[in-house]
């Protein structure tokens, strides 16, 4: 099988004709699966457990930030 295809001979107005059955046979397709009730479980178990240190932890991020900024900006070191 020669790669890519061999365009299909143009009509009369130069324009291609596609068949859809040949155009499936070079289509690539990604299947989404859902996901199972156990993975959707694991997931939101994950979340749940660590939602309050991540967002303790963002928030400690933040005001580390913002107090050095603002010891910046009043030239301590």
């Amino acid at each position: 099988m020669d790669w890519p295809p061999p365009l299909p001979p143009a009509a009369e107005d130069g324009v291609p004709e596609i068949d859809e059955t040949a155009a499936e046979e070079y289509c690539l397709t990604i299947t989404i699966r859902k996901p199972t009730e156990a993975q959707m479980n694991f997931w939101l178990d994950v979340f749940e457990e660590l939602s309050i240190p991540l967002l303790i932890f963002l928030v400690g991020r933040l005001w580390k930030s913002w107090c050095a900024i603002r010891d910046q900006e009043l030239g301590r070191e």
